[in-house]
Order: C-alpha cells, then structure tokens, then sequence
C-alpha cells in the first residue's frame, strides 16, 4: 500500500482503519465507508506517496456525490482554519462552545497580573470554576502549538493565579489555565503542558473531551462548514457575528442579508437542518 504525506511533511503508511474512523465518526453510512475504502485503494494502488490533500479532496468529492449529510462533519477540522483569518471568530466559536457546556464565558478581557496586565482570550465561569483560556488559531494544518507557546502561556498563567474577579456571583480565583489550538501541538508542548498543569486541547487531543468531540457533543458547527454558501456570504455572517450553523437555525431570517434566491435559500436551511437536527439531507435534495 502507499504512504500518506501529511501537511507538515511527515510520512506514515495509509490505514484503512483511520479513514474508516473518520469516516464513522462523520455519519457515513457502513456500506458506503467500505466501498469509499475499496475505490480509494484502486484509485491510488499504484502510487508510492500521496498528499493528504489528494486522499482528503478525492473522499469529499465521493461523499458530495453520495452522502451530502456526512460532508460538513468530515470537513469540520478544515472549516475551522477558515473561521480566520484573525483568531477572533474561532475565539467566538470558543466561547459559544463553553456556553453550551454550561458556563458564562466572555472574550478579550483585561486582567491584571501581579506583574502587569494581560489581554485572555476567553474567561469562563461556572458555580465552582473560574477558567483562563489562552486561544492558539492558526490558518494552516501544518502549523502547530510548540513548547515556546506553552511556556508563554505558563508564565501568563503564574502572574496571573492570585488574580479575583467577579462576574455573576462570589469572588473566585483562577481554577485552572486552558490552551486550546484548532489544529495540534507538538510533542513537547504536550510534554511541558502535562508537566506544568496546563489543561491543553486541540482538535484531537487529549483522546476524550478533544474539540471535535466537543462540537459533536454541543452541535455547534463551525458556520464555515456549509457547503451551499459562497466564501463572501460565509464572510458577510461572520463579521456579523454568526459564528455557528445553530445561529442560523434558530434565526432563519440572518439569511435575508445575503440576498439568496428562494432555491438557494431553501438549499442552505436544508443544510443547515441536517447538521443541527440531523435531518435527511440527501433525500432533501433529491426531492428538490
């Protein structure tokens, strides 16, 4: 079998098993996982290296052609690089994500340090938690969180560990330090994180409670991940603040801005349901 290149150069041979758990874990009917499997093995048989842009744009097409449903799940990890190209809106989508989880959370907040003051991407609160949240966005898969990043984040979180606030409730101090990264860290920024007490989180670590599992676990899909909406109309819902798929769902008439015609209107809402109320897609468009 061939060897798969990632994007930051390293090379491991094609699994079977790590397409088949993508796939799954993307709604992907059992039958057609297998027959995805078996067209991929043919399609590149021959091949010694292959991109993993290739394996991944050859997969999505199979599945825009076969399983409409399946495709916004299986691009969340990419749709995430595009909520840029500032690390705001991924800030926003953060801190809808610890919403839904149950705590009040804002953005861009001042804190002042025993040292000097500190500009923290997100603070969430609770009863009993008082979250400091350090966001690493980054553009490009290849890009990850290194151990100069987590350093940076502990001496942040030291100045800052006797600092009280009080949002809605008793004063608290900080119960614990996060950094969360939309793509993966290094070896060693897990390393030193895991040594120093940070909590650290990226796509897919640590194995349980990573950021996908998050997503899937609250519905909050990225708004970037719809298919049937043009990078300016992605870009327009953005600026004005409407990070996620939900958004939309719950306020059809955000859509009115963009001047969709009643086709592609209806088209994007069905979109839009599929991925928040898992409605049949598929059958959607066929009807149509």
């Amino acid at each position: 079998m061939f060897t798969v290149t990632k994007q930051n150069g390293e090379q491991e041979d094609f699994s079977r098993e790590k397409l088949r758990m993508s796939l799954r874990r993307s709604g992907v009917a059992t039958w057609l996982v297998d027959e995805i499997i078996h067209e991929v093995e043919g399609k590149f048989a021959r091949k010694k290296k292959l991109p993993t842009d290739k394996l991944y744009a050859f997969v999505r097409e199979k599945l825009q052609k076969k399983s409409k449903n399946a495709v916004p799940r299986y691009t969340i990890k990419r749709s995430l690089l595009t909520l840029g190209p500032t690390g705001f809106p991924f800030e926003q989508f953060l801190a809808k994500i610890f919403e839904a989880k149950g705590f009040h959370a804002r953005t861009g907040q001042i804190l002042q340090g025993k040292c000097v003051t500190h500009e923290m991407d997100i603070v969430a609160w609770d009863e009993h938690e008082l979250l400091f949240i350090e966001v690493k966005f980054h553009n490009r898969l290849k890009l990850r969180s290194d151990t100069k990043t987590a350093l940076y984040i502990k001496a942040r979180m030291d100045d800052l560990v006797d600092t009280e606030l009080s949002y809605t409730g008793p004063v608290k101090k900080m119960t614990q330090g996060v950094l969360i990264t939309n793509t993966k860290f290094t070896s060693s920024a897990l390393k030193f994180g895991l040594c120093a007490g940070i909590d650290m989180m990226s796509f897919d670590y640590p194995a349980k409670g990573n950021l996908y599992d998050l997503i899937e676990e609250t519905g909050l899909h990225p708004l970037t991940c719809l298919n049937e909406l043009s990078k300016g109309h992605k870009k327009t819902l953005l600026d004005n603040g409407v990070i996620t798929c939900k958004i939309l769902a719950d306020d059809p008439k955000l859509l009115d801005r963009l001047n969709l015609n009643r086709n592609r209107r209806k088209r994007v809402l069905d979109e839009i349901n599929a991925i928040c109320y898992h409605t049949d897609y598929d059958k959607s468009q066929r009807r149509s």
